[in-house]
């Protein structure tokens, strides 16, 4: 949540590594396993999608790229989540930007694929 809090340029690098962690690890979020110690963080697949939905405001292009990525790679960890992941990376088809506009329709065009397509190309990293 803090994550949301400040999306200007200084802070683009945290936002780019925490938007990544999420991408790759964010169904970690929503288990509940907890260490020793741990204290319970009460979240929905929702409210992680909707916390990269703000944070793709951000005026930083390359933080706008890495929550593409991170939303296709939500999509195969929260199918109910599905439809609205594709109507947010696709907004961004008709960006003014050239690499967010091929990221976006490259990712539109993944996510048309079988879900053994997708898994495949959006597993988690090791």
């Amino acid at each position: 949540r803090a994550l949301t809090a400040d999306l200007s340029a200084p802070n683009a690098p945290l936002a780019k590594a925490a938007v990544w962690c999420i991408g790759e690890y964010g169904e970690s979020l929503t288990d509940q396993e907890l260490f020793e110690g741990e204290i319970p963080l009460k979240t929905s697949n929702a409210e992680i999608i909707s916390v990269i939905e703000v944070v793709i405001q951000s005026p930083e292009e390359e933080v706008k790229e890495y929550c593409l990525t991170a939303l296709a790679k939500l999509s195969q960890r929260f199918p109910a989540e599905q439809e609205r992941i594709k109507r947010t990376i696709l907004k961004y088809s008709n960006s003014i930007s050239a690499e967010l506009q091929q990221r976006s329709c490259e990712l539109g065009q993944l996510l048309k694929h079988s879900n053994a397509v997708q898994a495949a190309v959006l597993e988690p990293m090791p």
